[in-house]
């Protein structure tokens, strides 16, 4: 058994364009190469609650997968938040947090996020990978149901410290894959890494976090954890499950504030 705890303190905002002539002309200015389509917010959770094929193509070819909830917090998770005021509970939420397989692709993984107002996630063939993500975090010309599909190798990069979904997902599974003894499995041969995780002011008021809402800011983490218990249960035979949460709320001396080094990591 491994336990980590991850400080996050990226702020996971995107880049909205107000300059550009169409949707097509603001994303160009984050994607090299990408894909739209359209997938109903409410309509994906209806499938992903009753067992319904998804099909997406996000280039020659056909992907579908059947959606089962994958829940990775622990039977006795617990979180909490700090305020000026102290430390309180928060209750355990329901989860939409979900995973599949590729229909005809053993080797494949599908981490997704689907909880009515959300659709996005990965989408990963066998030696291939594509994000997909709301459309209306690039761009305020997309509608809800607009969804763009991308290669990590097709994004602009930016030297904005902006933290998107393909950053957080790759930062954390390289935060995690660095510190894990591979030597370490429980008795039915799978390898079970423990994390609590620590959200710092800054990620909770970011707009990809928690606007505040330190509730809100751990289901953020649970759906890029899910990402990456995905591609770890998929390539080491390892699985991610997440133990305890805690968010520091403004007005409260964060002991984070002044720690610079994204990278930060206590492991035991």
């Amino acid at each position: 058994m491994i336990r980590f705890l991850l400080v996050l303190s990226c702020v996971t905002v995107f880049s909205i364009s107000i300059f550009g002539q169409s949707l097509e002309a603001d994303l160009k200015k984050s994607f090299h190469k990408y894909k739209v389509v359209k997938i109903n917010n409410q309509d994906a959770l209806r499938k992903a609650k009753v067992g319904i094929p998804f099909k997406i193509k996000p280039d020659d070819r056909d992907f579908q997968f059947i959606l089962r909830l994958n829940d990775i917090r622990t039977a006795d998770y617990t979180a909490e938040y700090t305020d000026s005021n102290g430390r309180h509970s928060l209750p355990r939420r329901e989860v939409f947090t979900y995973k599949a397989k590729i229909i005809g692709e053993r080797n494949s993984v599908v981490a997704l996020t689907v909880d009515g107002t959300t659709f996005e996630g990965l989408i990963a063939p066998e030696n291939d990978e594509f994000f997909i993500e709301s459309a209306k975090k690039y761009s305020t010309r997309a509608a809800d149901d607009d969804k763009v599909i991308y290669r990590v190798k097709d994004k602009v990069r930016q030297d904005d410290g902006i933290c998107g979904l393909d950053e957080a997902v790759a930062r954390e599974t390289e935060r995690i894959g660095s510190d894990f003894n591979p030597d370490s499995t429980t008795q039915s041969g799978r390898r079970v890494l423990e994390v609590a995780t620590e959200a710092d002011k800054e990620f909770v008021l970011g707009i990809g976090g928690g606007n505040g809402d330190p509730a809100t800011a751990n289901v953020s983490i649970l759906s890029v954890l899910n990402q990456v218990d995905a591609i770890y249960e998929s390539q080491l035979n390892l699985s991610v499950v997440v133990t305890y949460q805690h968010a520091w709320m403004p007005g409260t001396p964060d002991p984070y504030a002044n720690i610079t080094d994204p990278d930060m990591r206590i492991s035991s």
